[in-house]
C-alpha cells in the first residue's frame, strides 16, 4: 500500500521538480524492505504457530 502511495505522489513530484526523483527512489526502496521485512517475521511466527500446535 505505501509504494504504491509513494509512487503515485514521486509521479506527481517528478513533472513538477525532476530533484525529487532521487529521494522518491529511496523512500520506495525503504518501503520495499520494511515490506520483506514484514513478511520474513509473518512467516516465522506463523511457522512458530502451527509447530506449538503440533506439541
Amino acid at each position: 500500500m505505501a509504494i504504491g502511495i509513494v509512487g503515485d505522489a514521486g509521479v506527481r513530484a517528478n513533472a513538477q521538480q525532476p530533484k525529487l526523483f532521487v529521494g522518491m527512489i529511496l523512500i520506495l526502496i525503504f518501503a520495499e524492505a520494511l515490506a520483506l521485512y514484514g513478511l520474513i517475521v509473518g512467516i516465522i511466527l506463523s511457522s512458530r504457530a502451527g509447530q506449538s500446535r503440533a506439541d
